[in-house]
């Protein structure tokens, strides 16, 4: 019994309270974060009133990132705090497991419980990895979804039970193994989430040991996951990997505050999946260091967001710039071996509510004179593709007009035109050019996007940042074709931020490259509050 001054109750009323304060507390969250953004809808509607009244482009007033929650981010500040109530109020059990679990923070493909999504996504999974070079990689004997996960995230097909995050761990492994040719004896996560692709992995490999890096609530989660799945295995919670008991661990799981003390050691494999995208660019940084200057690392191997839109008069824009960055932290030391935009199970018709991604795995080893060349040779066949061509600017400026007719005669009066370092680029011009244009189905190594982008991470070749921005924003052509009035949609993609900001996050104008000024001008007032 508590004695609570003015009310005696029994303990299991004490409890009941205490889960209805949590749940009450949880809705407040909600409608705080629900009003906010009613609120950031309304100055926005206002704002953008006001500058169609005026019949010109006002620049908008934008909202300094709290800096109270830089440290998980934007995208991780909420679940995390909630994650950790749940977590205070009682040890972490099976069912509350599952209610974590289920609350959506951790899932990708096992969002939807329908049960006929379920099966039609795996049923597409199936098919596609039989069409892949990850199909002829065996499924362990006891491969099968953990039962902790909610059963109607599952399905039963000969005798084992698949979810759609279950097959999507799998196809990270079998492309591991395809490409890696050795299994991995020690593995660094980041970003382990609930403990999902280190079970896979361990299943396949059992002799893999594991580094597992997250925020607290996501190990605390992680540590019950999988000592549910490897009874016997040993797993250490530690805040250093020098500690001795981490020594002999099967599983080590350290809080990322505690990231920056691991240095001096030696990884087969890091692994990133879904969560670089979602960190600040600080932590972005952070982590991409430890791998590349703090730790020796073989192989790298992330699959993560890319091509989101950024309305560049969002109030939050500062917030929204601030997160993700991370194909521009890839230094010139890595040789690809395999590169693809919403790749292995990812392009799945059955579900399109997830982010696009972008999957690169590569390996540690110094850049070449070799490969530096073969990397710029490789950018330069992108310069006679259309959407270089017909950005380029030209002397006469005979593809100024917006009259399709006149644009028809002038591409046939226009000769060869050369691309060179100096060549100055218009992004508003392609867009209009016959009112046609088709975005790149290439998606491997093969598109303009990835060399460009290779380039850029092995030569810093300022030609070939030009082009990749200007091949982004030929991804969002809406705005090109809005005109330069008020009623122009103001997007962006993000890594057209990415690449044309420095590593401090300052968006620094191209002066060879012609952007809708309230664009340039917008992105650049709100860098500076980062």
């Amino acid at each position: 019994m508590f004695d609570l001054g003015w009310r005696i109750v029994s303990r299991k009323k004490f409890s009941a309270l205490e889960a209805r304060v949590g749940e009450l507390e949880s809705q407040v969250g909600a409608y705080s974060q629900a009003l906010q953004a009613t609120a950031n809808d309304r100055d926005r509607i206002q704002m953008m009133l006001s500058r169609s009244a005026a019949g010109g482009e006002m620049a908008p007033t934008f909202v300094e990132p709290d800096r109270g929650t830089r440290g998980y981010g934007r995208v991780w500040s909420n679940p995390a705090a909630d994650y950790s109530r749940q977590l205070g109020r009682e040890p972490i059990n099976n069912g509350l497991f599952r209610a974590i679990v289920s609350s959506g923070g951790y899932a990708q493909m096992s969002m939807l419980r329908d049960p006929g999504v379920v099966e039609a996504t795996v049923a597409w999974q199936l098919d596609t990895m039989k069409s892949l070079n990850i199909g002829r990689v065996a499924w362990p004997e006891n491969f099968g979804e953990s039962p902790l996960l909610p059963s109607e995230t599952t399905v039963e097909v000969e005798g084992r039970r698949l979810s759609p995050d279950l097959l999507r761990f799998w196809s990270y492994v079998a492309a591991l193994d395809v490409h890696l040719g050795q299994p991995p004896r020690r593995v660094l996560e980041i970003g382990s989430g609930y403990g999902g692709f280190a079970r896979v992995m361990r299943l396949h490999h059992p002799g893999c040991r594991f580094v597992l890096l997250d925020l607290q609530p996501s190990l605390t989660v992680a540590g019950h996951f999988l000592a549910h799945a490897f009874p016997e295995a040993l797993i250490v919670h530690a805040t250093s990997l020098s500690d001795p008991s981490a020594k002999d661990a099967d599983f080590v799981l350290v809080a990322a505050e505690h990231a920056g003390d691991i240095t001096g050691e030696s990884f087969d494999l890091a692994v990133n999946f879904w969560s670089l995208g979602e960190m600040t660019r600080a932590h972005v940084a952070g982590y991409f260091d430890l791998i590349q200057a703090r730790n020796s690392v073989r192989s790298l191997f992330t699959v993560n967001h890319v091509f989101a839109p950024l309305d560049t008069t969002a109030h939050n824009l500062p917030a929204l710039l601030d997160t993700g960055g991370w194909l521009s932290r890839f230094d010139r030391d890595w040789q690809i071996s395999f590169f693809g935009i919403d790749p292995l199970l990812h392009d799945c018709p059955v579900i399109r509510h997830t982010h696009m991604g972008a999957a690169v795995m590569a390996q540690r080893q110094v850049a070449d004179l070799e490969a530096r060349r073969a990397a710029s040779e490789i950018a330069t066949q992108v310069h006679r593709e259309d959407f270089v061509t017909l950005a380029a600017a030209s002397p006469a400026g005979d593809l100024a007009t917006s009259q399709t007719v006149d644009l028809h005669a002038a591409l046939q009066r226009r000769g060869a035109v050369v691309i060179g370092p100096e060549t100055a680029f218009d992004a508003r011009r392609y867009g209009d050019t016959l009112q046609l244009w088709r975005d790149d189905s290439r998606r491997g190594a093969d598109s303009a996007f990835f060399r460009l982008w290779n380039d850029v991470r092995i030569n810093g070749s300022p030609l070939s940042r030009r082009l990749l921005c200007l091949w982004l924003a030929s991804r969002w052509r809406a705005p090109i074709r809005g005109g330069e009035g008020p009623a122009m949609l103001d997007t962006v993609l993000t890594e057209q931020y990415e690449f044309g900001a420095g590593h401090d996050g300052r968006w620094r104008s191209d002066p060879l490259l012609t952007l809708p000024f309230h664009v340039s001008r917008n992105l650049e007032a709100a860098s500076t509050l980062l």
